[in-house]
């Protein structure tokens, strides 16, 4: 009987511990992702573009981009980490 007991502690204790550890850990990621994110928000990222029609690149975020030959504007912002992309031609 107190083997049980102790087992049935020593599993509940573990999983609480667990928890916790998981808990400070994605508080962890969360922090770090969002400074990351800030620290590239308002910044500037410049392509120089190597062709007149259709054109794809990644932001410095990861984000995939598409450039199409009417583009009329020489810059745009990325809309997963806010960061200016300023086109060159």
């Amino acid at each position: 009987m107190i083997c049980k007991f102790f087992h049935r502690a020593a599993w509940k204790m573990s999983l609480e511990n667990a928890q916790k550890r998981m808990d400070q850990l994605a508080s962890e990621v969360s922090k770090s992702t969002e400074s990351s994110i800030m620290d590239d928000y308002g910044k500037t990222f410049e392509y120089k573009r190597k062709e007149k029609g259709w054109e794809a690149f990644e932001c410095p975020c990861g984000s995939p981009k598409q450039l199409s030959p009417s583009m009329k504007n020489k810059e745009f912002y990325c809309t997963q980490c806010g960061r200016k992309i300023k086109v060159l031609v």
